[in-house]
Parts: structure tokens; C-alpha cells; sequence
């Protein structure tokens, strides 16, 4: 069925300095910035934070957050934005909610993506503060601007897919999904899209992540039971831009999206 839809690449947000709380057992601050299956960040207090210098003002209006370890329903992240240091001391942006987001099941998720949407706003530094119930391992960060393309169709019947147990990560490696899984390939389409959607948005969006940069799919079901939107970590598979016949300005887009952590809805 088609619902709202959008993509989200973290190009700038992978291009930026990131700065933190201490983490320990070998891990890295900057594993949020990759997507391979083990790398993940894990704080050694339950109130870490996370800095990012984009080196320039960007605009963002997205936030991605890859929590691995399970949290309770009471954890909360703050996400601040402004040009200059402290980004403490009044920022521009400056918006806290919960990291499982209301509705959702705490006894069916083991592990969560969380995506935010707040009102875009441009600086060059920006900061993510946890407040958690345990010391959080987390995983991708995404910030950026989405790509909103409106209605799209996912051909995807969660029960009866196939999970796969290996897949290639990013290295260009085989490996199992630690992340979680089941890891999936995951049928795309929109099916009328504009020429400038079709040929400038997607395709441009395409080009610069090609088959080996993440990016965060969305997917707001809007006429399901489920009150929050599914989304997606993964790369771009069999990407398809065709006119349709008799139409000037009607294209349709479909693509595989190949699942690099686990299906979940936030």
C-alpha cells in the first residue's frame, strides 16, 4: 500500500568531527559513522553525549539513532544545534524526546532505530545528550536532510520474507548482521514520480551514495495499527527510473534496498 516515504543520507554528517563521552571495550566514537555490522560505540556511563563538528554550516532536519543494547521506555536523547561553542549556551535548536517513542512495544524490540524529524535548521555544531537507563551501546548516527519523495509502495510481507545471514557490509566484506536482523532485501517503488523528482532528486541522491554509502529509508504506515513508522538502514540495489508510456512527466522509480541492521519500527 503507499504511504509517505523518504530518504536520508548522512554525507555531511560522515564528512563531520565527532567528539564524545568515553567509550570503552575497544569500540570508537566514531563507529556511529559506519554501518558495518559490529562497529558500534559503547558508553561506559548512562548520560553520555555525542558532538558533531560539520566543519560548516549545513541544514539539517533529520536525526537517526542506532541503539543496539535494549533501553527502557523512560531513556530520553536532547538534540542541540548552533554555530558556535558551547552549543549548550542557547542554541538555535534544541529538542528532547524519547528514545522509544510512544506506542511501541517494549517487549517486542530488543533493539530499535530511532528516527526524529525537527524544523530544518542550518549550524555547524551540533550535539546529542543521552539520558539512559543503562550505559547504551549505540550504533549508525544519521543526521541530514531528508529526500521526502510522498507516496511509496514497499513490497514487503514481514512474515513470510526470508531473512538472510550474510550479507556484504560496506568493507566490501561477508559477514553476519550482529546488528540483528533479519537482514533483507527490500522491493521499492514510486510509481509517479515527477521528471525533476525522478531524474534530479533520486538520481542525484543515488549517484552521490551509490551501491556501498548507507542511507535511512522511512516509511510512515499510515493506514496500519502500528503507530510509528518502520525504518530502514541499508544501501541502494537494481535502481530502475522509467518514463511511463503516454506520459511526459511520469516516471517510476523502484529500487532493492539491502538491510544492514535490523528491521524495526520507531
Amino acid at each position: 500500500m503507499p504511504n509517505r516515504t523518504y530518504l536520508l543520507s548522512p554525507k555531511e554528517f560522515d564528512l563531520g568531527i565527532v567528539t564524545g563521552s568515553t567509550v570503552i571495550g575497544g569500540s570508537s566514537i566514531s563507529n556511529i559513522q559506519n554501518s558495518r555490522p559490529s562497529y558500534r560505540a559503547t558508553f561506559s556511563i548512562t548520560n553520555p553525549f555525542i558532538e558533531i563538528d560539520a566543519l560548516t554550516s549545513v541544514t539539517w532536519d533529520t536525526l537517526g539513532l542506532g541503539f543496539i543494547k535494549s533501553l527502557s521506555a523512560a531513556d530520553t536523547f536532547r538534540l542541540r544545534a548552533k554555530n558556535s561553542y558551547p552549543v549548550t549556551t542557547s542554541p538555535l535548536r534544541d529538542v528532547t524526546a524519547t528514545i522509544w517513542p510512544t506506542g511501541s512495544s517494549l517487549t517486542r524490540y530488543s533493539k530499535v532505530h530511532r528516527h526524529y524529524e525537527f524544523t530544518s535548521t542550518t549550524a555547524r555544531y551540533w550535539r546529542i545528550d543521552l539520558s539512559c537507563s543503562v550505559a547504551p551501546e549505540v550504533g549508525r548516527v544519521m543526521l541530514g536532510r531528508r529526500l521526502d519523495l510522498g507516496e511509496g509502495t514497499i513490497h514487503l510481507n514481514p512474515g513470510l520474507s526470508e531473512p538472510g545471514t550474510e550479507s556484504r557490509d560496506l568493507g566490501g566484506e561477508r559477514s553476519r548482521r550482529l546488528m540483528g536482523g533479519p537482514v533483507r532485501s527490500i522491493p521499492v517503488e514510486w510509481p509517479h514520480l515527477t521528471k525533476a523528482q525522478a531524474l534530479k532528486d533520486f538520481y542525484e541522491f543515488m549517484l552521490e551514495r551509490g551501491e556501498n554509502k548507507d542511507f535511512m529509508f522511512v516509511e510512515n504506515l499510515e493506514e496500519l495499527v502500528i503507530p510509528m513508522p518502520s525504518v530502514y538502514v541499508g544501501v541502494g540495489r537494481d535502481v530502475n527510473i522509467n518514463l511511463l508510456p503516454g506520459f511526459v512527466d511520469q516516471y517510476k522509480v523502484s529500487m532493492m534496498i539491502e538491510e544492514l541492521g535490523p528491521l524495526v519500527t520507531t
